[in-house]
């Protein structure tokens, strides 16, 4: 029973390591794509991007 647990925890805990490297991911392409978007309207967004 407490092997089961463990696995399933350890399983757990890489799902959740998994799900905050996507949304890493996510708000990262988000940021570039609204900076894109911006530069290409002419906006001086007035501060380097570290992309």
């Amino acid at each position: 029973m407490m092997a089961g647990a463990k696995a399933a925890e350890k399983e757990a805990q890489q799902k959740a390591e998994e799900l905050e490297q996507t949304a890493k991911e996510v708000e990262k392409n988000t940021a570039e794509a609204i900076a894109r978007k911006l530069l290409q309207n002419g906006v001086d967004i007035g501060f380097v991007a570290d992309f």
